[in-house]
Formats: structure tokens, sequence, C-alpha cells
């Protein structure tokens, strides 16, 4: 895998939203890949986002709500 971007946590959850509103569902391998963030950071991004209840995340697909 290439280098990834360094964000902080606030910013990763805002363009994986941005990202997620634009598809409705995805995998979180593909969020990693395509905004080139660390997989540890976008499944951080995730979570929060999850308890928000912005999203629901089911064995590694993400659905927005």
């Amino acid at each position: 895998m290439g280098r990834t971007k360094e964000v902080p946590l606030e910013e990763a959850r805002k363009l994986v939203l941005e990202y997620l509103k634009k598809r409705q569902e995805c995998m979180t391998n593909d969020i990693t890949r395509d905004l080139e963030l660390d997989r540890v950071l976008v499944l951080k991004a995730l979570d929060k986002l999850e308890k928000e209840e912005e999203i629901e995340v089911l064995m590694g697909k993400v659905i927005t709500l």
C-alpha cells in the first residue's frame, strides 16, 4: 500500500461522511483506498459516525442512514 494522508480524526470523520453520502454503501477497504487514509483512522472515524447514528457498519460494509 502507498503512503496515506495524515489528518486529524475530526477531518477524517468529515471526509468519510462526505464520501459515504455520495455512495450510500461501500466496504471499509473502499474508503481507505479511495481517500488514501490509514485503515485505523478510517475505523475510528467510522466508529464515531456509528455512535452518532450517521451510519451502520455490518461485517465491513458501511451503510449511510
